[in-house]
C-alpha cells in the first residue's frame, strides 16, 4: 500500500514537471514537494516494510538530506501560488540550509560498505533503536529524526497563514485570483491539513519512540498512528489526480474571458484586460487558445455535432486535443458545459431545417434525429429549453407566419 501511494506521488511530481510548468512556472514547486514527500514515504516502506533490505539499504541515510525539503517547496509553491510570482529571492537560499548541512554530514556514509549498510536494516527491523545509528557526521541521529517533521511542520504552518490572510479578504479581486476557484482553493486547503496532520503524528510517534526505554514496544501500541500516516498520505497522493486542472497545468485560478461564441454579452474590454493578466501570469497562452478555437470553429463548420455519438471522446478523436483540455475549454474557458454548447448548435439546425420546410415532409421525431437526437424527449426539453417553445408550438408558428419560406 505504501509503495503504491509513494509512486502515484513520484507520477504526480513528473506530470507536474512536464505539464505543469509550460503554464505557470511555481508548478514546479508543487512537483517537487511531490517528489521529496514521496521519497521520505518511499523511505519508510523500504527500512520497514520492503520485502528485501536492499532498498532499505539504499534509501535510508544517503536520501536523508532532501527529506528537508518537503516543507520548503510546499510553502514556496503557496507562496507563488498567492503572490502570482514564481520567483525566488535571495533570501530563500536559506530555506536549503538543513538540506546543505545534512549533505555535508552524510559524505563519509557514502563510501560505507553497502553490506553495513545492509545489516543495519536487518537490525533496524529487529530492534527500532538502531535507527539511532549514527550516519551524519555533523547531526546527531536523534536530533536529526525529530527535527524533519518539526522543520516541515513550521513550514506547513506558514503555509497555511498565507491561505487564511487571503480567504480572510473580504474583496476577492483577480490579484488574489486563486480565490476566484473553489476547487482548487479547497483543494489547497485539503492538502495543508492532510499535511499537518501527517507530520504531526510522524512528529509525535518520533517523540514517543526516541525517548522511550523500550521503542519497540511503543511501536506496537501506536500502530494506529502509523495507520492515520499511510492514510495522510493516500490521501495527498492520490487527491490531486482528481484535479486535472492543477496536474495538467491548466490552471484556472483566474476567471477566463468570455469566449463563448453563443453570447451575445460584449465582452471587448474584459478580454483586453483578461488577456493582459494571461500574459503576465503565463498560465493557459492566448497562443493555446486560439488554437483550441480554430479546431472547434471546423468543427461547427462540419457540423458534426449532427452526429448521434458526438461526445467529448468523440471531438476528441477528431481534434487529436485530450478529452481534459477540452473539458477544462467548456468549463473554464467559454464557461458553458459540452452538453448545452452541443445541444444549442442541433436545434440551431433543427430550426433552420424547419424554417425550410421539412417540417411538412418529415415528422418533428425525424427532425430530432437528423440533428443528432436519438431520444424523442431529449429533443422536445432542448428545443424548449432554447427556444422557448415545443417543435410543435414552433411549427405551428411558422404555420401562421405566411412569410417563411417552406
Amino acid at each position: 500500500m505504501l509503495l503504491f501511494i509513494s509512486l502515484a506521488g513520484i507520477l504526480a511530481a513528473l506530470i507536474l514537471a512536464v505539464y505543469g510548468i509550460k503554464y505557470f512556472k511555481g508548478n514546479i514547486y508543487l512537483a517537487l514537494f511531490f517528489l521529496f514527500n514521496s521519497i521520505y514515504s518511499l523511505t519508510s516502506y523500504g527500512v520497514y516494510f520492503s520485502p528485501g533490505y536492499t532498498l532499505g539499504a539504499l534509501l535510508n541515510s544517503h536520501l536523508m538530506p532532501v527529506l528537508y525539503l518537503p516543507g520548503p517547496f510546499l510553502y514556496l509553491y503557496i507562496r507563488s501560488v498567492f503572490s502570482n510570482n514564481y520567483r525566488l529571492k535571495v533570501i530563500d537560499s536559506a530555506h536549503l540550509l538543513p538540506f546543505v548541512i545534512l549533505f555535508i554530514g552524510i559524505v563519509p556514509y557514502l563510501f560505507v560498505d553497502f553490506d553495513v549498510k545492509i545489516n543495519l536494516i536487518k537490525y533496524i527491523r529487529e530492534d527500532i533503536s538502531y535507527m539511532l545509528t549514527q550516519t551524519n557526521s555533523i547531526i546527531p541521529q536523534r536530533v536529526n529524526l525529530l527535527s524533519r517533521p518539526v522543520l516541515i511542520m513550521a513550514y506547513l504552518i506558514a503555509a497555511l497563514n498565507i491561505v487564511l490572510k487571503n480567504n480572510s479578504q473580504k474583496k476577492r479581486d483577480l490579484s488574489n485570483s486563486v480565490l476566484n476557484s473553489s476547487k482548487i482553493f479547497q483543494w489547497i486547503s485539503l492538502l495543508l491539513y492532510t499535511s499537518l496532520v501527517l507530520f504531526f503524528f510522524l512528529a509525535l510517534f518520533s517523540i514517543l519512540a526516541l525517548f522511550s526505554d523500550n521503542p519497540n514496544r511503543v511501536i506496537e501500541q501506536s500502530s494506529w498512528m502509523i495507520g492515520v500516516v499511510i492514510f495522510c498520505y493516500f490521501i495527498m497522493n492520490i487527491s490531486i489526480f482528481f484535479i486535472p486542472d492543477l496536474l495538467y497545468g491548466m490552471s484556472n485560478l483566474f476567471p477566463k474571458a468570455n469566449r463563448n461564441p453563443l453570447s451575445a454579452t460584449n465582452q471587448a474590454n474584459d478580454d483586453v484586460f483578461q488577456a493582459s493578466l494571461e500574459s503576465k501570469l503565463n498560465l493557459f497562452t492566448e497562443e493555446y487558445l486560439s488554437s483550441l478555437d480554430g479546431k472547434i470553429e471546423i468543427c461547427i463548420k462540419d457540423k458534426l455535432f449532427l452526429n448521434p455519438d458526438f461526445d467529448m471522446d468523440f471531438l476528441s478523436n477528431y481534434t487529436k486535443i485530450p478529452v481534459h483540455h477540452i473539458s477544462y475549454y467548456f468549463n473554464h474557458v467559454i464557461n458553458i458545459k459540452f452538453v448545452d454548447w452541443r445541444n444549442n448548435f442541433r436545434i440551431i439546425e433543427a430550426t433552420n431545417l424547419m424554417n425550410a420546410g421539412a417540417a411538412a415532409s418529415y415528422t418533428l421525431d425525424a427532425i430530432g434525429r437528423t440533428c443528432g437526437f436519438t431520444n424523442k424527449g431529449t429533443f422536445i426539453s432542448s428545443f424548449k429549453k432554447y427556444t422557448g417553445k415545443t417543435p410543435g408550438e414552433f411549427f405551428k408558428t411558422l404555420e401562421l407566419n405566411p412569410c417563411i419560406e417552406k
